[in-house]
């Protein structure tokens, strides 16, 4: 049976628990959301664009049936991403930035 989970949690060991959580086995991700945050800034529940862009997240990344990825990112970071995209053979990369090309639902199983 196909099960929707949410998994919330800030790794207190500088990332090591996660890297450790999704190295262990090749996970193959159908659908996905994460939120970046700084440490020790607050966790928001981001349901839409208006709610990231008045967060303090400062990236959301959606994975989308392994193909899609979407990356919503705060400017500071957005160049970096953009480029590393680049560097590593990427291909029809876009930076979306009219308000009405964001999705409506912040979540990889919707549009």
């Amino acid at each position: 049976m196909f099960r929707l989970a949410k998994v919330c949690f800030v790794d207190k060991n500088g990332n090591q628990d996660f890297k450790k959580i999704i190295s262990t086995n090749n996970y193959y991700p159908v659908f996905a959301t994460i939120q970046l945050y700084l440490k020790n800034e607050k966790i928001s529940e981001i349901e839409d664009y208006r709610q990231f862009v008045n967060s303090n997240c400062e990236l959301i990344l959606f994975i989308t049936d392994n193909e899609l990825v979407e990356v919503y990112a705060k400017e500071k970071i957005l160049k970096i991403i953009y480029q590393h995209a680049v560097d590593n053979s990427f291909f029809d990369i876009k930076i979306i930035d009219d308000l009405k090309d964001v999705k409506n639902n912040f979540s990889a199983y919707s549009d």
